[in-house]
């Protein structure tokens, strides 16, 4: 079965005067579905993703091809700024789920993006095909958002342009192909028109260097008001990222969809060994065991405290858990755990909100919770899980204690696990930015004996490692590991990376559009505080690969 079409760019028409739509729509009109319990966010806010916004069409509506527009927002409670135009979808009951318009920044005038800590886009976005409406029917909105509103949807009518729509798509997650095998391309044209079609295009592969690899032409023909599609084969002969290229024309309008493919040839997670130095955090990808990696990391995955023993003293709830870790030991993977985030009925303090749970960065009132905690997680995964570090990042906001209380939870997880099972490995430190302050901090406290590994998360974004002085950083951190008597131990670096925007269509940011979106109170910078900014793909893969030598050279594991 073809999943996962991708849809990009009619005929850019120039911005003209604003359009009077055929219907609208109101953010505040809608009926929000499958917002949790309890959730008071006004009704055309997604605060989860999960939520969807319906609507009824008004009855007087003809049946007819419509182009639909929205006026959205979407906010930030997580710092990772989001693309406010791949995440929206909207559908009819008609047309059904499967049928979701995906968006783009409406030409001439693209979703702006606001200054501040947690920055947000507001704006009008444009579906990238039409769709098919009559009067009555419901359709839905959404987004995968942490926090999104939708103020406002517009009916307008479609053009002589719409009566088409192109689509590519691959059978693969991620249109991701090994080397030497061939990449099947399926296009798929779609018609609004009363009578059929013939049409010819062409489908180009382009080259991780740009250049035309191979080309075929393709011919359709399409029913009225139907679709038809064709398979295109290429060969997967080189490594790195390639574009599928479609062109038509028709009545004068050019079309073109494009679909990023990427070729590898590394190893799948089965046939590594558990020693091998790579790892990713899963951000929700099942198809991960592809790209190179050994070990999975459970973070910003929901699998923390507050969420296992979230509705009370006792009250566990692994299951989602067990989900994913079963699976990613089924795809090859070792798996590491973080404890961190305290449930609200144990924590300090209670009163103060976090986006994961209120008082969630706090320590807990007692450690005899926190001790349990760790065992019934420890006892649960024994044998899946055989290594547990202790909180993330607990000198920048995530761990609102002491140095003194963070070595008190390491004390207490360390001694739990050594009674659940002799294997399990307890990692501490996990420091970030300054890291080797706070370490410093942490081993004059007492947290030497109570670590089988020390971490730490040596970003260095945007900068390349080499000119942040991570060679200095991390012979730096072999010296205060052995002046605390715990030179011994093995050095993990649990989380490092380098930020590169969402796309917006198939093909990476130059540096000039990256610089052309940033606010312009803080340009070159995204956010405030540090220089805070994504770069170009091609640099942050050459920083990763160069991250990771660095890293390796200077005596991590």
């Amino acid at each position: 079965m073809y999943r996962r079409w991708l849809i990009l760019g009619f005929l850019v028409l120039a911005a003209g005067a604003a359009e009077t739509p055929l219907a609208v729509l109101a953010g505040a009109r809608a009926e929000r579905l499958h917002a949790a319990a309890g959730e008071t966010s006004p009704t055309h806010v997604i605060r989860t993703g999960k939520e969807v916004l319906a609507w009824t069409l008004p009855a007087e509506l003809p049946p007819g091809v419509y182009r639909v527009e929205m006026n959205v927002r979407t906010g930030n409670t997580d710092g990772d700024p989001l693309n406010v135009v791949g995440r929206y979808r909207f559908w009819s009951e008609a047309g059904g789920e499967d049928a979701a318009l995906l968006f783009q920044g409406k030409p001439g005038e693209p979703p702006r993006r606001t200054p501040g800590q947690w920055p947000h886009h507001v704006g009008m976005i444009e579906g990238l095909q039409a769709v098919s409406l009559a009067g009555g029917q419901r359709v839905f909105a959404t987004a995968r958002s942490s926090w999104a509103e939708v103020n406002e949807i517009r009916i307008l009518p479609a053009r002589e342009v719409d009566s088409l729509a192109f689509a590519l798509a691959t059978d693969r997650e991620r249109h991701l192909f090994r080397r030497g095998e061939r990449m099947t391309v399926r296009v798929r044209a779609s018609s609004f028109l009363a009578d059929p079609v013939a049409l010819a295009g062409r489908v180009a592969l382009l080259g991780p260097d740009g250049d035309e690899v191979s080309a075929q032409p393709v011919r359709f023909e399409v029913p009225a008001e139907g679709s038809a599609a064709a398979e295109i084969e290429f060969p997967a002969g080189r490594n790195g990222l390639h574009i599928a290229r479609f062109e038509t024309a028709w009545r004068g309008h050019v079309y073109a969809a494009e679909l990023a493919l990427a070729v590898v040839s590394v190893p799948p997670a089965t046939d590594l060994p558990e020693d091998s130095p790579f790892g990713v955090h899963s951000a929700g990808l099942d198809e991960m065991y592809q790209t190179g990696f050994k070990w999975i990391r459970l973070w910003d995955t929901g699998d923390t405290w507050n969420q296992h023993e979230r509705a009370g003293k006792g009250q566990f709830d692994f299951s989602a858990t067990a989900a994913k870790v079963d699976r990613f030991r089924e795809q090859g993977f070792a798996v590491l755990g973080v404890l961190a985030y305290t449930p609200t009925w144990a924590t300090t303090r209670p009163d103060e909100p976090h986006y994961t749970g209120a008082g969630a960065p706090y320590p807990p009132k007692d450690l005899a919770d926190w001790r349990d905690y760790c065992r019934e997680y420890m006892t649960r995964f024994r044998g899946r899980i055989r290594h547990f570090e202790v909180w993330n990042e607990p000198n920048a906001g995530f761990f609102k204690g002491t140095a003194a209380e963070y070595v008190a939870l390491l004390k207490a997880a360390h001694e739990v696990a050594r009674k659940v099972g002799p294997d399990i490995q307890i990692l501490g430190g996990s420091g970030t930015g300054d890291f080797l302050a706070w370490t410093q901090r942490i081993l004059e406290e007492g947290a030497g004996p109570y670590m089988d590994i020390l971490t730490f998360h040596a970003y260095t974004t945007p900068a390349a490692p080499e000119e942040a002085n991570l060679e200095g950083r991390l012979r730096r951190l072999h010296e205060l590991a052995a002046e605390h008597g715990v030179g011994h131990l093995p050095i993990w670096n649990t989380e490092a990376g380098y930020w590169s925007d969402r796309r917006t269509g198939v093909r990476p940011a130059t540096a000039a559009e990256l610089l052309a979106k940033a606010p312009e109170n803080l340009a070159p910078n995204w956010q405030t505080g540090w220089p805070f900014r994504p770069i170009p793909e091609d640099d942050a893969a050459a920083f990763t690969v160069r991250h990771y030598y660095l890293n390796v050279a200077g005596g991590v594991e």
